[in-house]
């Protein structure tokens, strides 16, 4: 039933958002991992919401306007509790009507924080542990599923009007996949990996996106036509226009072929 309303909650439109807004996939480095702003199909979702209360909050904040911040759903990696840190922080705002938190968490005190921050709200939120799918629109569709138990983390893939696009979220991304009930990592259009400059298992994008590396030792050459890296406290705007994405070269921080 709480499963039901966050899908509930997901199809509300919030009342103020214009019908004409273009549809984009906004991303941030929120203290050194990325957080995921999808609009799409007058649908906003978040995924991942960085390891502090303001990072993520603050994304939010100059990447919306003063009347318009709801989130209709926020996705959680629940593999690694530094999101439940950001994920507070947007609850307190009380910007955000509905919570997946996608994996089952360990026992630490800060989920049980989530969890009544998210009750004295009255917000629902889940615990996915197996693969689920939301039907956003007649041609959006977000699937959900934690990786496989081996190589801990979280993968969403939305497939929107013939675009693809995957979302990673792992301790190991280039040994993670998905679980094998959910879907296939390849032929991906786009892959943003949250958390390293690696490429995920098995995925062949055509775009990767990730955070610029901070070591030395993590550059490296990867196989892919494009990448673009994002600086800490940098952001990069992606517009879907007629089934295509379109990457500014200005608003990406390092841009290669």
């Amino acid at each position: 039933m709480i499963l039901v309303a966050i899908v509930l909650a997901v199809g509300i439109a919030v009342v103020e958002r214009s019908m004409e807004a273009p549809e984009r996939i906004r991303v941030a480095n929120t203290a050194g991992t990325l957080t995921v702003m999808l609009e799409v199909s007058d649908v906003r979702i978040l995924f991942g919401a960085g390891s502090s209360r303001s990072h993520a909050a603050d994304f939010l904040g100059r990447t919306t306007r003063p009347w318009d911040r709801e989130i209709d759903l926020l996705i959680v990696p629940g593999w690694d509790d530094r999101h439940a840190a950001g994920a507070i922080g947007l609850l307190e705002r009380r910007d955000v009507h509905g919570v997946a938190v996608l994996g089952i968490p360990g026992d630490e005190p800060v989920w049980t924080l989530l969890e009544r921050e998210a009750q004295s709200q009255d917000i629902p939120l889940v615990f996915l542990g197996q693969p689920h799918e939301l039907e956003l629109a007649p041609a959006t569709t977000l699937r959900l599923t934690p990786t496989e138990k081996e190589h801990e983390g979280a993968w969403a893939r939305l497939d929107h009007r013939g675009l693809r696009m995957d979302l990673v979220d792992a301790e190991q991304p280039a040994l993670a996949s998905p679980h094998p009930l959910a879907f296939a990592p390849v032929n991906d259009h786009v892959v943003i990996n949250t958390r390293s400059p690696e490429l995920p298992a098995s995925s062949s994008p055509q775009l990767l996106i990730v955070p610029r590396p901070f070591w030395s030792f993590q550059f490296e050459e990867l196989e892919v036509p494009f990448i673009s890296e994002i600086d800490r406290d940098q952001r990069v705007s992606l517009r879907i226009d007629d089934g295509s994405l379109r990457v500014p070269l200005e608003d990406t921080v390092n841009y290669r072929r």
